[in-house]
């Protein structure tokens, strides 16, 4: 998974996760912001959600861009702190790209993750919106 230059990174900066790993592999994990390798690859991206954002409007540009920073593989860290906005976001996932390290995390993502509807509002607006364009269109 380690080539020998860094190419795993902990988005955002998480010192104590970075230390808990570098005693597994040293010198081969860093941990940054996302402005710092932003249109930078990496083979591995870490995105611990319990780091919270502080601009609810930004959180789905965020994660997109973490989520699209590696050639080969995510890691998704789930926290019960971690923002409604991630667990919606990840309720969009392949779940047949999931792989579920323990019985716990499985559990987790079955009852609070798996289940979600992120969509229907915005399903919701856009037929509002699709009605009302329609409804106004000139007769001829």
């Amino acid at each position: 998974m380690f080539e020998n230059n860094i190419q795993t990174v902990i988005l955002e900066k998480d010192n104590h996760l970075k230390r808990q790993l570098v005693n597994i592999y040293p010198n081969k994990i860093e941990t940054e912001s996302i402005l710092k390798i932003k249109g930078l690859e990496k083979n591995v991206i870490i995105w611990n959600t319990k780091n919270h954002i502080l601009d609810i409007d930004e959180a789905e540009h965020y994660a997109y861009t973490i989520m699209t920073r590696t050639s080969c593989m995510l890691v998704v860290i789930l926290h019960s702190e971690m923002m409604s906005v991630y667990k919606d976001i990840i309720s969009r996932m392949n779940e047949h790209n999931l792989i579920i390290w323990d019985k716990e995390t499985e559990t987790y993502y079955n009852t609070t993750i798996k289940n979600r509807n992120p969509d229907l509002n915005r399903e919701i607006i856009t037929m509002q919106t699709n009605t009302d364009t329609l409804n106004n269109l000139p007769l001829n």
